[in-house]
């Protein structure tokens, strides 16, 4: 009965997390943070942020609200991308984009 409830509570979370950040515009996002990205179609691409990169292999997924980079292997969403590029732990990241997202409103 508890491992059925704290699945359940997870579960719940997940969701409430999942919820916003499905809505940031990670393409704005990673903007405000200093990244420049262009129109490359089917998503956006760029230098990373989180290594010294000579070529654009930072894509963003605008459709899946996902990044990925294809030299160092970053990956992730919203939360994800501020965690890493701000050194902060996820209980920030989420009040950062939460704050941000409230200012694009």
């Amino acid at each position: 009965m508890i491992r059925y409830l704290l699945t359940k509570l997870s579960r719940v979370l997940k969701e409430r997390l999942d919820r916003p950040v499905s809505s940031v515009d990670l393409v704005d996002l990673a903007r405000a943070e200093g990244v420049e990205l262009t129109d490359a179609g089917g998503g956006w691409i760029g230098l990373c942020p989180f290594h010294k990169a000579l070529a654009p292999s930072f894509h963003v997924s605008l459709d899946r609200t996902l990044y990925h980079c294809f030299s160092c292997g970053a990956h992730g969403n919203a939360y994800a991308f501020i965690e890493r590029s701000r050194r902060c732990q996820a209980e920030e990241a989420v009040r950062h984009v939460r704050r941000w997202r409230r200012e694009q409103q």
